[in-house]
């Protein structure tokens, strides 16, 4: 179904997940909504289908990336 579909819509950490990387899929593009809010490294997940385009929607004054970790937030 995943083949055969014009898009497919899905969080960034759930692109990495294993079952999609076993089905060989390519994108012609991808579109990371709210980017300026995800760390950047997430960004880099999907783009191991190969896509020709990246397009990167997002406000950077809106809001930062959400960040769990005391460790990060202690380095500031």
């Amino acid at each position: 179904m995943l083949r055969d579909s014009d898009i497919v819509a899905g969080t960034l950490s759930a692109t990495g997940m294993n079952i999609l990387l076993n089905l060989d899929l390519k994108f012609d593009s991808v579109i990371i909504d709210e980017s300026a809010q995800s760390c950047e490294i997430s960004n880099l997940i999907p783009l191991k289908y190969k896509c020709l385009r990246l397009i990167l929607v997002g406000d950077p004054l809106q809001l930062p990336a959400t960040v769990f970790s005391q460790k990060n937030v202690e380095m500031k």
